[in-house]
């Protein structure tokens, strides 16, 4: 299923990439709420073709999908030229919130990692210190 791909704001694309309907639903709603403009899949072969006609400002990932995880899809989304450069947050339910820093001091140059469940001022708060409006 691929929601939100009619633009509701003018503000920075960010692509959201998780198989569950309900987060990539709540994330979706925070993103247009806080003027952001998310391009949602929930599937990782979809996210790639059309990562091939757009550059988002940046990705939220989920690491646990069905048939591609997570890491899979962060290495081929940076064999593509113009998205070396795109940064990307891992969403994922295999660290507590409590842990995300460890991780995120390990993972400097992969991506950052948030911690489900998570806040919507959280995410906001992650997504701001990374990209500004």
């Amino acid at each position: 299923m691929l929601q939100g791909l009619t633009p509701v704001s003018e503000g920075p694309l960010i692509m959201v990439i998780d198989d569950d309907p309900a987060i990539s639903l709540l994330v979706k709603k925070i993103l247009e709420q806080r003027g952001y403009l998310p391009l949602v899949t929930q599937n990782p072969i979809v996210a790639l073709g059309l990562l091939r006609y757009k550059t988002p400002d940046l990705i939220l990932l989920d690491i646990n999908m069905p048939d591609m995880d997570g890491s899979e899809l962060f290495s081929k989304i940076k064999e593509m030229p113009h998205m070396k450069n795109v940064p990307v947050v891992y969403m994922t339910g295999l660290i507590s919130p409590d842990e995300e820093q460890d991780f995120n001091l390990g993972a400097a140059m992969q991506g950052v990692y948030l911690g489900k469940p998570f806040t919507a001022d959280k995410l906001i708060r992650v997504i701001s210190s990374i990209i500004k409006k």
